[in-house]
């Protein structure tokens, strides 16, 4: 079953844009993955039945038809940085719109200003999550990119971007623009710096990382612990007398709820 949120006021924008939408014929027609991959920016806002400014972009849906349902969207200068799909095949529901309306709240959650990265605390490890994952995934797709990654044999684009582009080591791919490449990296070392000032400062941050990294890793087979610290950027070699009591308290909260079978 999918997440909804039914809070009535979105609920009913989502349910008016759909009607007005579809009085327009406004949809899109996507059969297959190689034309959701092809769906531009352009096609989504002259069709979407629903459009809102957030923050420095836009955040939008659009109905398709063909087996995918609706697109949300976040749109930034002509580029899509962030794109999720509903399947309903084309058979609207009361709880399509709740199902939509819990994909719009997600893609709020998903997309930051740079001035939010760089100037705003970080209020939580998830909250540090979510940012690093815009500035490593999302943040890279406004300047437009090629992944320097590939299984066998690199392709005849990679091998050019290898010789003519710039490789960024936030994402591992190449970038036309050597500015575009600083700009990622500034905006993903002021964010780590934050990070690793919080990991020294506050130890319930620190604990709740250490906890929650435990259990991505499912650190309990193997006993494989300290690659938790290995991915907030850590190593049980240079903890704090402090950071080490708060690791050692956050194992075994793990160790325990592991055990109990209470996660």
């Amino acid at each position: 079953m999918c997440k909804t949120n039914s809070n009535p006021e979105i609920i009913k924008t989502i349910n008016e844009g759909i009607e007005t939408a579809r009085g327009y014929g406004l949809k899109l027609t996507v059969e297959n993955s190689e034309q959701l991959d092809a769906v531009k920016a352009e096609d989504i806002l002259k069709n979407a039945f629903f459009n809102k400014p957030l923050k420095d972009y836009a955040l939008t849906a659009v109905e398709t038809v063909g087996g995918y349902g609706a697109i949300v969207a976040v749109i930034l200068n002509d580029k899509i940085i962030y794109k999720d799909l509903q399947l309903y095949y084309n058979a609207w529901k009361p709880e399509t719109a709740e199902a939509v309306a819990y994909m719009l709240g997600k893609a709020e959650k998903s997309v930051f200003t740079v001035a939010e990265i760089l100037d705003d605390p970080i209020k939580s490890y998830a909250e540090f999550r979510n940012k690093r994952d815009f500035v490593v995934n999302l943040y890279p797709k406004i300047f437009g990119y090629v992944s320097s990654i590939y299984i066998g044999k690199p392709s005849e684009e990679q091998k050019q971007a290898a010789e003519k582009m710039y490789l960024c080591r936030v994402n591992w791919a190449y970038f036309a623009n050597k500015e575009h490449v600083e700009k990622v990296e500034k905006l993903y070392d002021g964010l780590k710096e934050k990070h690793l000032k919080q990991l020294a400062e506050d130890m319930n941050y620190f604990k709740t990382a250490v906890k929650s990294e435990m259990y991505n890793y499912e650190c309990y087979y193997g006993w494989r612990y300290e690659e938790a610290l290995a991915e907030i950027g850590l190593t049980f070699d240079g903890l704090t007398p402090e950071q080490c009591s708060a690791y050692n308290a956050a194992k075994k909260e793990y160790i325990d709820e592991r055990n109990k079978g209470d996660y």
